[in-house]
């Protein structure tokens, strides 16, 4: 006589469980929607940590300062300073007047004759200034 009785109530417990199921599924599918395209970023965490480190301004210049020195290492010094003035050169600068050095340890000297690229590069240093201090 119990049989019938236990029968009865698993079958309601399982419709009820399906129900649920279904509705659980329906959250699940929603949350993996939302979350797919960031499960596919695996190593923003890594950039987010280590961008600021290696793109501070004095990272940057010990970069500068060691690839300065190695070159200087060099055995031959005219080829080492040739080499690290090589950006210097007349394709990248302007043909009118021709770049002076200050002294050995200059990595990279530029000339812009044009006035905008110095008020462009003057207000990214104004902008950096302010929002670093």
């Amino acid at each position: 006589h119990a049989i019938p009785i236990i029968l009865r109530r698993l079958k309601a417990k399982d419709i009820e469980w399906r129900q649920v199921v279904e509705g659980l599924n329906k959250t699940w599918r929603e949350a993996m929607q939302k979350n797919y395209y960031k499960s596919l970023d695996f190593q923003s965490f890594q950039f987010k940590r280590d961008d600021p480190k290696s793109l501070a301004s004095k990272s940057l210049m010990n970069q500068v300062a060691s690839m300065a020195a190695k070159e200087l290492e060099k055995p031959n010094p005219e080829a080492a300073l040739k080499s690290i003035q090589q950006f210097s050169t007349p394709e990248t600068t302007s043909s009118t007047a021709p770049v002076q050095h200050n002294s050995e340890l200059d990595t990279c000297t530029f000339e812009y004759p044009d006035r905008d690229v110095h008020a462009d590069v003057f207000q990214l240093h104004m902008y950096a200034v302010e929002h670093t201090s």
